[in-house]
């Protein structure tokens, strides 16, 4: 009967084999759904955190712009009559209005 034994064993060995296989299988398809989630983790944060960059970008921008150093004062208009009277000189070689030259 020792060959009975040789197939017990051999068969033995194949499902031991088998089973590690499976867990080494199911070890890495863990590892794949773990890497996939971390993945889409990474993912959602990127582009949470870059929406609130190009936001905050915006937002300085527009304060900036709307207090920053070009929003001083408005200028105020000189008044025209503060100014003295002068005289506009005429032109004493006016340039001809046609090509009659």
């Amino acid at each position: 009967m020792p060959y009975a034994g040789a197939v017990a064993q051999s068969r033995s060995k194949a499902q031991r084999e088998e089973r590690e296989r499976a867990q080494r299988y199911e070890a890495r398809r863990r590892l794949n759904d773990e890497r996939q989630a971390r993945r889409r983790r990474d993912n959602v944060l990127a582009s949470i955190v870059g929406g609130g960059v190009v936001v905050l970008a915006i937002a300085a921008q527009a304060v900036f712009y709307e207090a920053g150093p070009g929003a001083g004062p408005e200028p105020t208009p000189l008044q025209t009559s503060d100014l003295p009277d002068t005289p506009v000189p005429e032109d004493p070689n006016p340039l001809p209005l046609d090509d009659e030259g």
